[in-house]
């Protein structure tokens, strides 16, 4: 997809995402966005895994009987503890990371949009003087 963006002219230099989300959803939008996307796939990983076994615990043990601590990620907690927002939460930060890539794949050819406007500009002025 990232092959096939081209800019021939830029108009504003903003990328728009509307999403309405809670304070706590925010910071972990936030979190999630600047991570590199092997660090975000092993997050998502294991937030899914951690909620599927907290369903099957409860199922099985009630929800009096079932904690699960985690100790290691602080964003995979966070990420669980959000309940039914995640999946709203893990949207929410695919888009921004998109929007993220996007808007520097379309900053990378401004700036080679801007190179070849300066050398032909350049070859002009050579051929007139």
């Amino acid at each position: 997809m990232a092959k096939n963006i081209k800019i021939k002219e830029i108009l504003d230099n903003s990328v728009k995402v509307n999403i309405v989300h809670s304070p706590k959803m925010a910071e972990c939008v936030d979190k999630m966005t600047e991570l590199n996307d092997k660090s975000f796939s092993k997050v998502v990983r294991l937030a899914k895994s951690y909620i599927r076994v907290n369903k099957l615990a409860t199922k099985l043990f009630g929800a009096e009987n079932v904690k699960i601590e985690l100790k290691e990620e602080p964003l995979v907690a966070d990420l669980v503890s959000l309940g039914d927002d995640f999946k709203k939460a893990l949207k929410c930060a695919k888009k921004y990371r998109r929007a993220n890539k996007l808007m520097s794949i379309a900053k990378a050819n401004y700036k080679e949009l801007e190179k070849a406007d300066k050398a032909i500009l350049s070859q002009k002025a050579a051929v007139y003087a």
